[in-house]
């Protein structure tokens, strides 16, 4: 049989009859369980990583899962086979790593702004935990530049399956100490996705300290003698070198949450991923699975609804409170009843998005984005259906549905009356975005439960149409965050209606789980 060009260049190193090979006088890099070869796979040029098959766990010898991984910002795995002495992992050939450029030894394409490449690396690590895997290796030499300059999430050696309660077995020390979450050091018998956060925080620190050498956030590793105090700091939670960064900084404060000691109080990626590319995600979200409520007195009242108080206790947001809504009216057992609630939800996101792009002001304005969830087997509330979210703790009313305004005007609730006026002209006078409340910290305003109201009276109970808007637009008066050529209504006129207010009180316990 006549032999490729890819055989005929990689004869000696043909890994048995699959059609893959390397070269290996090619070295591309060398880790700690393999070595990475440039090779062939089906015509294309690739790199091969070869691992021996001794040096590696039962458990780390399955990866097959690992190879259904396909997003832009994760190396893709394209086969993996194996003899009897290695196994050979087949990648997309990349230009080098986030290490070479710390240590000025790159020689790829150019790199994207600094911003881009955080975003990146963090879009990466969220779909690795989308698909139920902790890295658990995150390091500068793991994270590949393509031949495009684009970020990848790479070597997956250690990488784990994270359970449905989202965590693993720590199954003694995996990882490089210097990059190690000090969950590790704790003798924790589980990890949550939250491990990889951490060193994801020092690698960004060391990135956008590289001017100055690369400085790791915990200590010094150009000295061998120095380095050994990392560890330490690490396990103490002091970040000797966090000055090193300028305190103005774009991204100073984001790494300061992403390498916080406790995994409970550290921030999520998702949070990560918005302070990095807010521009895009203007919705705050539950980002868990299961929540601790406590449900005996009620935490605060709507029309319609109680609210109640809990804690998530598997996700992203695991520790974090947040909040529970039932009917006042009884117990539902079907999703349909939210579904009015949820389509001003959805509509209301999509004014925000647009009004937070056009930079309106300078400020950004997310919004709380409910989910339904359902009471787990076993609870005295089996099968109830609630709406879930994120905690607000100083909770302050900007509007109500009428166009009130506390007597007291902060600039808060000025830009939310420029939030309604915008959401009325930017849809041709046919919904008014109002009864806006939730909580406002430096720049940033959370808002939750918002009212529609709409010329077609299509959102709800609370949608009080046409006269509900003239009724707003009566009490509304314009400020300098409304734009003089926005409209109003011809007609203005209307009595007041109630507006919504909540009541702080304590709570018991009960659990709660999404099945949806």
């Amino acid at each position: 049989m006549a032999q490729t060009r890819d055989m005929q260049l990689c004869q000696e190193t043909y890994i048995n009859e699959t059609g893959t090979c390397y070269m290996k006088k090619e070295v591309l890099g060398k880790g700690n369980f393999g070595i990475v070869f440039r090779g062939f796979h089906q015509g294309k040029e690739v790199a091969v990583k070869r691992l021996d098959l001794q040096r590696l766990d039962q458990k780390d010898r399955e990866v097959n899962l690992q190879t259904t991984l396909e997003h832009e910002n994760v190396v893709q795995i394209l086969a993996v086979e194996e003899d009897d002495t290695f196994r050979y992992i087949v990648l997309e050939l990349c230009a080098g790593t986030l290490g070479q450029v710390i240590d000025k030894t790159y020689k790829g394409p150019a790199l994207p702004p600094d911003r881009k490449v955080l975003q990146e690396i963090t879009r990466g690590l969220i779909y690795i935990h989308s698909k139920k895997l902790i890295h658990r290796d995150i390091k500068p030499e793991n994270i590949l530049i393509s031949i495009t300059g684009q970020m990848k999430l790479s070597d997956f050696g250690l990488s784990k399956q994270i359970s449905q309660r989202d965590t693993c077995s720590m199954s003694g020390m995996k990882g490089t100490l210097l990059w190690m979450a000090p969950e590790f050091y704790d003798n924790n018998e589980r990890a949550t996705p939250k491990c990889d956060v951490f060193p994801c925080g020092c690698v960004f620190f060391v990135f956008l300290t590289r001017e100055n050498g690369g400085i790791h956030p915990f200590g010094d590793t150009t000295d061998p003698i120095q380095s050994i105090q990392i560890p330490i700091n690490i396990r103490e939670g002091n970040p000797v070198n966090i000055g090193q960064l300028d305190s103005n900084h774009f991204a100073v404060s984001i790494v300061r949450r992403m390498i916080e000691r406790d995994p409970v109080k550290r921030i999520s990626l998702s949070e990560v991923n918005y302070r990095l590319y807010g521009q895009n995600c203007f919705a705050r979200e539950n980002n868990a699975t299961e929540a601790e409520v406590y449900d005996a007195t009620i935490f605060a009242q709507g029309t319609v609804k109680n609210v109640y108080k809990g804690k998530y206790l598997i996700g992203e947001r695991a520790g974090e409170e947040c909040v529970f809504k039932s009917f006042k009216s009884g117990s539902v057992f079907e999703d349909f009843y939210f579904q009015e609630e949820l389509k001003v939800i959805e509509k209301a996101h999509e004014i925000i998005n647009n009004f937070n792009k056009n930079k309106i002001i300078r400020q950004t304005i997310l919004l709380n984005k409910p989910e339904i969830w359902t009471f787990s087997p076993g609870s005295t509330r089996e099968g109830e259906k609630v709406l879930v979210e994120p905690m607000i703790s100083n909770f302050k009313k900007f509007n109500s549905n009428t166009g009130w305004t506390p007597e007291k005007s902060s600039y808060w609730i000025k830009k939310m009356q420029a939030l309604s006026h915008y959401s009325y002209h930017s849809t041709d006078g046919h919904l008014l975005l109002c009864d806006l409340q939730g909580e406002a910290k430096g720049n940033i305003a959370v808002i939750t439960d918002p009212i529609i109201m709409s010329t077609t009276r299509e959102y709800g109970p609370t949608d009080l149409g046409d006269e509900g808007i003239s009724t707003f637009f009566a009490n509304h008066t314009c400020n300098k965050y409304c734009d003089s050529k926005w409209i109003i209504p011809y007609t203005t006129y209307f009595e007041d209606s109630s507006f919504i207010q909540f009541l702080n009180t304590e709570l018991a316990e009960f659990h709660l789980v999404d099945y949806s």
